[in-house]
């Protein structure tokens, strides 16, 4: 049986490019080069506040802005109408790009991701229809970060990378946030439903279910930017990065006030055969309608 797997609250799509994560921000978070790949052409209108002009209408289709984090390799995109004042820019979508070695990958490679929540007056439809032009974005980006080089053929295409499952949850973002990012709470069945030992603040010892060694996890939080990412592996030396979380306030894409939205990432690691990803996409969505009753419970 097909089982649908669209995230109706926000699609991403991705792809691995050989090159290092610094250059790919230079490619999709400054003005000049953000033409190059998405659907408008750029004038600088303001200094990094950019107007685009459609592709496709030939007229003035957005107002955009980009708050870069170049440590972590974010980089959110503030949107408003082209005809708005700067202070109505808002973040509208986002993007990350995250070392390729974080998942088994070759040195030097990375992940990048372009997320695109729906907003509250988009009927699913709709928000749907168009993603392959969200997806052909990426193909563009890694010809351009790459100069054209040639593929090997057993490349992965876009859209095998990661996987997201969104929801759109009525707690605030601090009650969400600080329960997907308590490792013991959390992970009663996100990573083994038998009981887990904490080793240091953030590190915890699991045991698998169906047998097998102990795993170690670790998470790795950010509360300015409201995201959690979690590390697993048998070794402390040898832990990949497996899923990561971001929550927003719902408030931003038109839902009601004091819900959120949050977003989980699975990756998928070097080597990882069609069969354990299907299986890992698949216990996503079971881990986010869990999240979504557990808080709804408590």
């Amino acid at each position: 049986m097909q089982i649908a797997k669209d995230d109706h609250y926000c699609y991403c799509s991705d792809m691995l490019v050989t090159v290092r994560p610094a250059a790919i921000l230079e490619i999709i978070a400054t003005g000049e080069n953000h033409q190059r790949w998405a659907s408008s052409r750029k004038r600088e209108d303001s200094p990094g506040v950019w107007v685009g002009t459609s592709y496709f209408t030939g007229e003035e289709s957005i107002r955009l802005g980009f708050d870069v984090d170049h440590e972590n390799h974010f980089v959110d995109f503030l949107i408003a109408a082209p005809d708005a004042d700067n202070d109505e820019l808002q973040v509208m979508t986002w993007a990350r790009v995250v070392p390729g070695e974080r998942f088994g990958y070759d040195e030097g490679s990375s992940i990048v991701g372009l997320y695109q929540p729906r907003f509250a007056d988009q009927s699913l439809e709709f928000f749907l229809r168009d993603r392959f032009l969200h997806a052909s974005e990426m193909y563009r980006i890694k010809a351009l970060a790459e100069q054209s080089a040639p593929v090997p053929a057993d490349t992965l295409p876009g859209g095998e990378y990661l996987a997201t499952a969104s929801e759109v949850i009525p707690d605030s973002v601090d009650t969400v946030f600080d329960f997907i990012s308590d490792g013991l709470e959390y992970g009663k069945w996100t990573w083994g439903r038998s009981e887990r030992t904490g080793i240091d603040t953030q590190t915890f010892q699991c045991k698998q279910d169906f047998g097998g060694p102990d795993l170690l996890l670790r998470l790795e939080l950010d509360r300015k930017r409201h995201t959690v990412d979690y590390y697993i592996g048998e070794k402390p030396d040898a832990m990949l990065l497996q899923q990561s979380a971001r929550v927003f306030d719902a408030s931003l894409f038109g839902y009601e006030q004091n819900h959120s939205l949050l977003t989980l990432t699975r990756w998928r690691a070097a080597g990882e055969s069609s069969f354990e990803w299907d299986r890992a996409v698949l216990s996503q969505l079971v881990e986010m309608k869990m999240t979504t009753a557990v808080l709804a419970r408590s």
